[in-house]
């Protein structure tokens, strides 16, 4: 991995392992780990930000509400407005909250309750959930590492292979910047290569100190990981205020819209207040680690090479793309297997033979990368404790 000038990174060291686990799919399987101490980074949640959706009773406009919210929490907020009957005043407001404490989101709801009166609950739009991994002796090497392992290691829980424009990318440079993606793909075709896919040479590993998209930009959930050393970025001015080295950390987020919102009971902001934040774990930050077949349980003969090759080019394609890359890989392959099966089949059928040769196109298994799962899981729950406490204060 290198970082966006060419000049090199940290390199994350990976070790081969024997799984230990009896299950029959992982017998005789080995699995790679990164070598990097967990414990010597702190790591914690935080709602990055929330669109909260205010409907009044008496009409107002953008600049009012937008005072009342500086009165009541002391820092300005993005203000949206949605138009009603009156062409000057409206009723429907929409704001987002940068990295909000929960104490604000609750005095800023009874600031326009009090002033305006609401007609119904405050509804929650948009959401953004962020998960922090900060050195705890500040180091760039550190960061860098961090983020290799994320992006290796992240496992999106929907597919974000079947849509070009949701497949993982990365950018670097200033305003627009350049984008390069990961995976190769066929230009000017819409559909799924699965001969780009299974090849290596082509893919782009993402550089350390760039941003990590998965996900299209409009699409939910989507994410990115990054190094974040500045905050308070106003892209509309330029002005940014640079963090100290003791604050930066590399950061894994997921945006979610309204209708994935919903889909997991987060409406309105009450029940965004009661809600387990944990439960992100399992469905938005899923950790995997790669599984090879053993070296001395391959086949022996005319398959031995090409399953050794095989074997060569799943690593490959790991340390380029990560598990995303890989799982799209061995997707790949078990269909074209699928389909040579068939066609073996049709053709025994054909000839009048019994066909007894099975080829198997399972995908191969990949096993949850606990150590970092366990971090995350952690970091989930005391934001949920956090909101909990702000709550019932």
């Amino acid at each position: 991995m290198a970082n966006k000038d060419g000049t090199p990174a940290a390199e994350i060291r990976y070790e081969c392992s024997r799984l230990l686990n009896i299950q029959p799919r992982l017998r005789g399987r080995l699995t790679l780990e990164p070598q990097i101490d967990l414990n010597a980074y702190t790591t914690s949640a935080v709602i990055d930000w929330v669109d909260l959706v205010f409907h009044t009773v008496r009409p107002t406009q953008r600049k009012w509400i937008f005072a009342e919210l500086e009165k009541a929490i002391g820092t300005r907020s993005f203000v949206w407005q949605s138009r009603d009957e009156d062409e000057v005043q409206y009723r429907d407001f929409r704001v987002r909250f940068q990295e909000p404490e929960i104490k604000d989101l609750l005095a800023a709801e009874f600031a326009i309750n009090d002033r305006w009166e609401l007609a119904h609950s405050t509804m929650v739009e948009n959401l953004e959930i962020s998960v922090d991994f900060r050195p705890k002796v500040p180091s760039d090497v550190s960061m860098a590492k961090m983020f290799g392992v994320l992006v290796r290691s992240h496992l999106p829980g929907r597919d974000v292979i079947s849509e070009p424009s949701d497949r993982p990318r990365f950018t670097w440079g200033k305003g627009t910047g350049k984008t390069a993606h990961v995976l190769a793909a066929q230009k000017g075709s819409p559909d799924r290569s699965d001969e780009l896919l299974l090849a290596t040479d082509n893919d782009r590993p993402a550089v350390a100190d760039s941003s990590y998209y998965v996900g299209a930009k409009k699409a939910s959930p989507s994410w990115r990981t990054m190094t974040k050393i500045m905050d308070q970025q106003n892209k509309a001015t330029g002005k940014h205020f640079i963090l100290p080295k003791n604050e930066r950390r590399v950061r894994i987020e997921v945006t979610l819209s309204n209708t994935e919102l919903r889909s997991i009971g987060i409406d309105t902001m009450a029940s965004l207040m009661a809600f387990r934040f944990q439960t992100f774990q399992g469905r938005y930050f899923q950790f995997r680690l790669p599984t090879f077949a053993d070296a001395g349980a391959l086949p022996k003969g005319s398959h031995a090479t090409l399953s050794h090759l095989r074997e060569d080019e799943r690593r490959t394609k790991f340390l380029n793309s990560g598990v995303v890359g890989l799982k799209a890989m061995d997707d790949a392959r078990a269909r074209r297997t699928g389909e040579l099966q068939k066609s073996m089949r049709l053709e025994a059928i054909q000839a009048g033979d019994n066909l007894t040769a099975r080829l198997t196109n399972e995908p191969a298994p990949m096993v949850a990368y606990k150590a970092l799962t366990k971090r995350v899981l952690m970091a989930l729950r005391h934001l949920g404790d956090r909101v909990g406490a702000a709550t019932n204060s």
